[in-house]
């Protein structure tokens, strides 16, 4: 509890310092509350929190404190004091009948991996019981509500959706609250874990944010040590040229992002303002008495102290098509891949570098992946780095090699409309639109959707990615929830 309260203290600092800059809407970190994932079903179950029914439109901040709903409480000050919008993954303990409910243990206990959404008031209006567990089951149940609970509506005329982390990975709730409401902004809590050359996390929110046109809004937790890091404010919707992130593997401590997003207010905005925005009257003056000390200040780098190193997993290329592009090279190069199901992909790349010193490979793939143990389908088409031009040298982290690529053409002919592009350098940053072109012609499953990355100049470029989903045949979906 002590750890719980005290993380709670770091978020309140935040949230006065967004209140400050007039933020509407603020988005904390998968584990936030909890630190680290939960070793165990019986750790899980010291700091599972009640969390009220978003129906009842209950101000847990208003109500008795015990020591099972203490940190809800707290939260619930929290985005009263703020008076904005506040978003909080935290371990939900829910109530159940042995036998009668899925998963419930022999205390009568549910716990889920849940983000919760207080409204200005501190109003539980909103909470998402995460789907795709990685990695978390007993600790966690697998999520038990519909695509609609992910959804919320603001007093400034915006509808979000939300997922946890390894739901991004999948079709609901976002992309199937995204295709049926026209929802255009999407809130994801994570504790991202990077791996070369394909997931890092900018790199795979930016480029899930441009294939859904939806503005993505990013909280990452920052344990770089673990894997974890990197939050963005991603508007695909809006202009996908201008994202913010942070993704800084050399320092310790958390970090405020604020960013403008422009969107359309959505069609089942009833025009209701609930608070008014930043009101005249602080409404920390109604808070009760029991409101906790929030004196804590951010975390920070403490001079002296070594930083731990980023812990960065590497992608399995063995099971990828592959083509050379050397230096010193003019080609129009395609190259193919099967699934077992005979589902093609092909890719294609017009590569001109007269000038080269190292070389880069054309990797194709079309089928079932294994990532960490669980096995999704996917397409993909790529440019990568490989210095010697063998897949164990591809996407080595070190210094740039400061070459520069005069232009290049990477197009994909996929049989899935879910494409995600991005570009990478090789210090790991993402590189905006400004530089390349991306084009999609989209067909449905089955059909041929087109899409294509078009570069400029291109300095010390890690990989121009392609990424395919292809979600009705993830094996995955036959052994848990999809």
């Amino acid at each position: 509890m002590d750890r719980m309260l005290e993380n709670v203290k770091l978020m309140t600092n935040f949230t006065m310092e967004a209140r400050q800059k007039q933020v509407d809407i603020l988005v904390f970190p998968e584990n936030g509350i909890v630190s680290l994932h939960p070793d165990g079903r019986n750790d899980t179950e010291r700091y599972g929190q009640y969390v009220p029914d978003p129906k009842d439109k209950v101000v847990p901040c208003l109500l008795p404190v015990n020591n099972r709903t203490e940190v809800t409480n707290a939260l619930s000050c929290m985005a009263r004091k703020g008076g904005m919008y506040v978003v909080v993954n935290m371990a939900e303990r829910a109530d159940c009948k042995k036998g009668q409910d899925k998963g419930c243990d022999d205390d009568g206990n549910l716990f889920f991996n849940c983000n919760v959404v207080f409204d200005r008031n501190g109003t539980v209006i909103a909470k998402w019981r995460k789907l795709h567990l990685w990695h978390e089951n007993p600790r966690y149940n697998y999520g038990n509500l519909t695509n609609e609970d992910a959804m919320f509506t603001t007093d400034f005329g915006v509808t979000f959706t939300q997922h946890i982390c390894f739901d991004i990975l999948f079709g609901r709730p976002s992309l199937a609250n995204i295709e049926k409401y026209g929802v255009k902004d999407v809130i994801m809590s994570t504790a991202w874990v990077d791996s070369l050359p394909f997931g890092i996390s900018p790199q795979w929110q930016y480029g899930w944010s441009r294939d859904a046109g939806a503005n993505l809004v990013v909280a990452g937790l920052h344990l770089f040590y673990k894997g974890s890091l990197g939050s963005g404010i991603y508007p695909a919707a809006s202009n996908p040229k201008n994202f913010t992130y942070t993704w800084d593997d050399t320092q310790e401590g958390g970090k405020l992002l604020v960013a403008d997003v422009n969107t359309t207010k959505s069609k089942l905005f009833e025009g209701k303002m609930v608070t008014p925005r930043y009101p005249s009257t602080p409404l920390e003056q109604n808070l009760p008495e029991k409101n906790h000390d929030t004196e804590s200040a951010h975390t920070t780098h403490t001079s002296g102290i070594p930083v731990p190193h980023h812990n960065i997993t590497r992608w399995d290329l063995s099971t990828f098509e592959i083509i050379d592009l050397p230096p010193k090279s003019f080609q129009i190069v395609e190259l193919c891949d099967y699934a077992e199901d005979e589902t093609q992909v092909c890719c294609q790349v017009v590569w001109d570098n007269p000038n080269g010193t190292t070389h880069y490979l054309l990797m194709a793939s079309s089928g079932v992946m294994n990532i960490t143990n669980y096995f999704f389908f996917n397409q993909v088409c790529a440019v990568v780095h490989c210095p010697t031009g063998d897949i164990d040298s591809c996407a080595e982290v070190g210094p740039p090699t400061h070459e520069s690529l005069p232009h290049f053409t990477l197009t994909g002919f996929f049989k899935t409309p879910y494409v995600q592009p991005s570009v990478v350098t090789q210090d790991l940053k993402l590189v905006s639109e400004e530089h390349w072109k991306y084009e999609t012609i989209k067909g449905k499953y089955n059909e041929s959707t087109t899409a294509s990355i078009a570069s400029e100049t291109m300095d010390n470029l890690m990989a121009a990615t392609l990424w395919g989903r292809w979600y009705d045949k993830d094996p995955y979906c036959q052994h848990y929830p999809c």
